[in-house]
């Protein structure tokens, strides 16, 4: 019989899906930042390398430099400085979160 997409064979492989939430969980090859990272910010390094804004590619590390270098405290300002624009705004209030904390440690 073949494999189905659980990657078991037959119909009780389809009914259980022997892990199947762990591989899809891992078949993330990127951190994206959106607010279920809220509760963990303060986990996260200084120097990450985390995607904040996934339509631009900008870094939290991008984000930090320009907030440290310049004397911005909006977010759009940040995207501007790195020669990039806000496109769907999903980012803008971690973007801000990650000024802010900037701006507050300085």
């Amino acid at each position: 019989m073949p494999a189905n997409h659980f990657g078991g064979k037959g119909r009780r492989a389809a009914r259980h899906p022997k892990n199947a939430a762990v591989r899809i969980a891992n078949q993330s090859h990127f951190p994206v930042a959106n607010r279920s990272h809220y509760p963990y910010i303060t986990l996260v390094e200084k120097d990450s390398h985390m995607v904040v804004c996934v339509c631009n590619a900008i870094r939290e590390s991008q984000l930090r430099d320009v907030a440290r270098d310049g004397q911005l405290r909006c977010a759009k300002a940040a995207y501007a400085q790195l020669g990039r624009k806000p496109k769907c705004g999903q980012c803008l209030p971690f973007a801000r979160n990650i000024i802010s904390d900037v701006v507050a440690t300085a």
